[in-house]
């Protein structure tokens, strides 16, 4: 008897980890976080003019996911700016769009909250992001760093 309870004790210890970290919010499916770190885009000085970077069959690797959460780090210009963020299809499709990010601070932008600064959205195949400045940095370039959140 003292065995078998030691035995399960052990089974129970061993497994306590993974049922700590179960996501439980989906009915008992647990979805793993992933993230998608889009290389550093660079707005140059003297450009008020939209930069893109395209996703690309390497990078995706077969992603399919939504995306729930957007961290963008901007770094400082020499005037006050702001930033828009788009997120679009291969068509050219807006998929997400968020004006009105300040310059020189981290943003984050969820869609899981009760009012959600964007809706959910699916990234399935290629898909482009876009940094459009609201006026020239004048004087330094800027750098944006953005990474999507999804399961």
């Amino acid at each position: 008897m003292k065995k078998y309870v030691l035995f399960l004790l052990l089974i129970a210890a061993m497994l306590l980890p993974f049922l700590m970290a179960a996501d439980r919010r989906h009915h008992g499916r647990q979805y793993t976080v992933s993230r998608i770190e889009v290389p550093t885009i660079t707005i140059p000085d003297g450009d008020a003019n939209e930069v893109t970077w395209s996703s690309s069959a390497s990078f995706r690797d077969g992603l399919c996911q939504s995306i729930e959460q957007i961290v963008l780090d901007v770094s400082d210009a020499c005037d006050a700016i702001t930033l828009t963020l788009a997120v679009r299809d291969s068509d050219g499709a807006v998929l997400v769009s968020e004006a009105s990010i300040a310059e020189n601070t981290s943003t984050v932008l969820l869609s899981t909250k009760a009012t959600p600064d964007f809706d959910k959205v699916f990234l399935e195949g290629d898909y482009i992001i876009g940094v459009t400045p609201s006026a020239d940095p004048n004087g330094a370039d800027v750098t944006v760093d953005i990474d999507l959140y999804g399961r």
